[in-house]
């Protein structure tokens, strides 16, 4: 496209992911928008006959019969975003994300016995005792429903400890 005289931007987005097989961390550029790239308008204008020419382009976005342009300033505040990582994705697990971490950290905050009462979610307002801290953190809370004391999981920032009575 460069030869040919337009000036083009393909968003991109870089992945990090940990390599199921190998263990090792794998770092690779993806294109945000498969299919799609972003060319500047040249200052005599557009010729479309040109740029359908180049290799790989198809034709371009339209709707009801209009070529679609993007707002002055879209494209650099894209690329500005590009450049400050705000596309990337990272799925490498640290050690203070996984579900032993989070396990520990619960089992630190709320303690077998203690009083605690919901403060989100569909059991707002109930309290009860923690009976135990399951798998990926999550707290099990002896909660009186109907009567009877009923086993209820919640994550940790959806429960508060109550002051024990002294």
């Amino acid at each position: 496209m460069a030869e040919a005289g337009f000036t083009s931007y393909v968003p991109r987005m870089k992945h990090r992911f940990r390599n199921p097989r190998s263990r090792k961390i794998v770092e690779r550029k993806r294109i945000l928008f498969t299919g799609y790239v972003f060319v500047a308008e040249p200052r005599g204008g557009m010729d479309w006959l040109r740029l359908r020419a180049c290799d790989g382009i198809g034709k371009p976005l339209q709707m009801d019969g209009w070529v679609l342009t993007c707002p002055n300033g879209y494209v650099e505040k894209m690329q500005d975003a590009q450049a400050a990582g705000r596309f990337d994705r990272d799925d490498i697990v640290t050690d203070a994300e996984s579900g032993r971490a989070k396990r520990h950290l619960a089992r630190h905050r709320f303690a077998v016995g203690t009083p605690v009462r919901a403060k989100d979610g569909p059991f707002a307002g109930f309290s009860g005792l923690v009976e135990d801290v399951v798998g990926q953190g999550l707290i099990k809370v002896a909660i009186e429903i109907f009567g009877r004391a009923t086993p209820v999981e919640f994550a940790d920032n959806q429960l508060e400890a109550l002051r024990s009575a002294s």
